[in-house]
C-alpha cells in the first residue's frame, strides 16, 4: 500500500512477467538471485512460524501466513505511545495520494485511490522504526529502505488493487522487495488490508503453521488467526487482514530471479466509519 504504487492492467501483467528476463541485464539478474535467493525461500530455518515465536524486548510475535509468497503478520512491532507519535509527527504534511505508473510518471485519480499521504521528516522515532524493521529476521540486511510514509484513510476512502513492486523500465533504478504496512491509528470499521489473490484457511499449509501436529486443535487455531484475518469475509474475496494499532503485515513483492509476485495484489478496503492511518516501510535494491 502507499505512494510508490501503480495501477496494473491484468491482461499486461502475464506478458509483462514472461519478458522481465528480456528487461534485465544479466549481471543485474544475477545480483537479484544472489539478493533475494538466500531470503526468500520457503525452507528458511530462521522465519519463525510458530504464532507465539520470535518474542523479543519489544514482545514482537511473528505468524507465518503464508511461505509462497512470504506473508507475516507481525504483532507488537510498535508500542501504543510510538503509534501516537508518529501520528502527531505526520499531521501537518499529508496530501492527496498519488499513482506512480511503472515508468515512475505521477498522477491522481481519486476515484481510485483516494487517501491522504504523508512523508515523515527525519526523527528519532523513524529512526527506532527503521531499526527495528531491519532487526526482522525475515527482513533483507543489505537493501535500503524508502523515507517512511504514512496513509491516511476516513470516511468510504479507499485504495483499489494495486502492486507494491514495478515491472522493468529503464527509467527506474530499483525495485521494491518486501513490504511492511504498520497500522498507527484504527479508530475505525472497515478499512481492513485486502489481498484478493492471497487465499488462506485453517487447513492450507500456511495457516496450520499453528496448530498441532495432530491436527486436533483446528478450531482454537480457526479463532486464533480470525484475531487478524477478517474471517467474516467471503472465502472467495481472498484474504483481509484486520487493523490493529501496533501490528504490522510484511510481504514479499519480489521472487529469487526479482520478478514481481502477482499474488501480493492488495487493496485498502473502504473505511466504513471512523479513521485509519498506517505506515509503510518499504525496502529498496538498486538495479
Amino acid at each position: 500500500m502507499g505512494a510508490t504504487l501503480k495501477i496494473l492492467l491484468p491482461s499486461l501483467l502475464v506478458l509483462a512477467l514472461c519478458l522481465t528476463p528480456l528487461f534485465t541485464p544479466p549481471h543485474v539478474q544475477l545480483q537479484l538471485q544472489q539478493l533475494f535467493s538466500a531470503l526468500y525461500i520457503p525452507s528458511q530455518p530462521n522465519i519463525p512460524s510458530n504464532p507465539e515465536s520470535n518474542t523479543n524486548p519489544y514482545e514482537i510475535k511473528t505468524h507465518t501466513l503464508s511461505t509462497s509468497p512470504r506473508v507475516i503478520y507481525i504483532e507488537n512491532f510498535i508500542t501504543p505511545l510510538e503509534a501516537a507519535e508518529l501520528v502527531s509527527l505526520s499531521h501537518s504534511n499529508f496530501r492527496p495520494s498519488p499513482l506512480y505508473s511503472d515508468s515512475g510518471t505521477r498522477s491522481q485519480d481519486s476515484s481510485y485511490r483516494s487517501s491522504l499521504t504523508a512523508t515523515l521528516p527525519s526523527s528519532p522515532i523513524v529512526k527506532t522504526v527503521e531499526q527495528r524493521a531491519r532487526s526482522l529476521p525475515f527482513f533483507a540486511p543489505s537493501v535500503k529502505i524508502k523515507p517512511l510514509v504514512v496513509q491516511k484513510y476516513g470516511l468510504g476512502k479507499e485504495y483499489k488493487d494495486h502492486y507494491d513492486w514495478f515491472l522493468p523500465n529503464p527509467t527506474l533504478s530499483g525495485n521494491i522487495p518486501s513490504t511492511i504496512f504498520v497500522y498507527i491509528s484504527a479508530n475505525r470499521t472497515g478499512g481492513g488490508t485486502n489481498f484478493p489473490r492471497l487465499f488462506l484457511s485453517p487447513s492450507s499449509s500456511a495457516a496450520s503453521s499453528s496448530t498441532s501436529s495432530s491436527g486436533g486443535e483446528m478450531k482454537e487455531d480457526e479463532e486464533r488467526w480470525c484475531e487478524f484475518i477478517d474471517c467474516d469475509r467471503p472465502s472467495h474475496s481472498g484474504t483481509t487482514f484486520l487493523p490493529r494499532v501496533g501490528n504490522a503485515v510484511f510481504w514479499q513483492n519480489i521472487d529469487s530471479k526479482g520478478t514481481g509476485i502477482p499474488t501480493t495484489l492488495h487493496a485498502g478496503l473502504p473505511v466504513t466509519s471512523g479513521e485509519k492511518m498506517g505506515m509503510n516501510i518499504w525496502s529498496w535494491v538498486d538495479y
